[in-house]
């Protein structure tokens, strides 16, 4: 994809143009499921957390995607990085030219109003980049406007975090009081059931909890993102693949990597789909 037309705004982006950009983003979202039923046919690119990593958001689209192909994000688009802001705008500009292709879906780093990350830096620093906290004001708007998760038929969940307790059917997953479940949760090796995570929000899981949530829900695999792994990190005996697309500090990874996924191929463990990744 030539990437150099989508820089124009999204680069230091004025005050105007990123409210613009965010108010018809949002528009575009509300018209758009909570939970995204992706097409059985064609091909699917999968990123993890950027936390404003422009350099590797922009080199996903250069060199691994095509318009033709759909994308999905998994959430935590700012925070941390040095360009949280180009980055919003950059997933703006995408989601309005290709609306159809391209899914956007909900992290930690777009809180709920009663659970704010820690660090949560975007407020200073669109303050200090356009002198008012308007566009703040409408970032929040589009993180409620956000799909939580997304679903390919019989074969996969995606979303940020974690199974929320209890889940039994899909429509579960729009239920409010399972957001910070969704959105903070980690799969966790060796305990049986559910646990307070030490994160401080949601909770930790052990490998019974995701059978039995995905054989509810009628899918084998999940996959998400929100820890830090080297690229990729496989849980509970491979129903679980964790995506990591970004190694700017703080995070000490060394590798970051995205999962391209034919939609029409049969549906593969953790294990398998790790063979997909991408290392970049």
């Amino acid at each position: 994809m030539k990437i150099e037309k989508f820089l124009k705004g999204v680069l230091q982006p004025k005050t105007e143009d990123f409210l613009e950009s965010c108010q018809r983003t949002i528009e575009i979202l509300r018209k758009d499921p909570k939970i995204i039923s992706l097409p059985s046919k064609g091909s699917l690119v999968v990123v993890g957390d950027l936390h404003g990593d422009l350099k590797a958001a922009l080199k996903i689209l250069k060199d691994f995607w095509e318009p033709r192909e759909y994308i999905l994000f998994l959430g935590d688009y700012g925070d941390r990085g040095k360009n949280s802001l180009e980055v919003y705008s950059l997933l703006f500009k995408l989601k309005i030219s290709f609306s159809s292709q391209v899914f956007l879906l909900r992290g930690n780093h777009e809180p709920l109003p009663f659970l704010i990350p820690f660090p949560h830096e975007l407020p200073l620093e669109i303050k200090e980049r356009f002198l008012s906290d308007k566009p703040y004001r409408l970032l929040r708007e589009f993180w409620e406007v956000l799909p939580l998760a997304a679903v390919l038929k019989g074969k996969y969940l995606f979303l940020h975090g974690g199974l929320p307790t209890g889940l039994k059917t899909l429509k579960d997953l729009q239920k409010r009081e399972n957001f910070e479940e969704i959105l903070w949760s980690d799969p966790v090796e060796g305990i049986p059931d559910f646990f307070l995570s030490p994160r401080g929000a949601g909770r930790i899981f052990g490998k019974n909890v995701t059978e039995e949530a995905l054989k509810r829900i009628k899918v084998k695999t999940l996959i998400r993102s929100h820890q830090m792994a080297e690229g990729i990190g496989i849980h509970h005996k491979g129903r679980v693949l964790t995506l990591f697309s970004t190694n700017t500090p703080p995070y000490r990874n060394k590798k970051r990597a995205i999962l391209k996924i034919n939609l029409s191929e049969p549906v593969q463990n953790a294990f398998s789909l790790a063979k997909k990744a991408i290392f970049f």
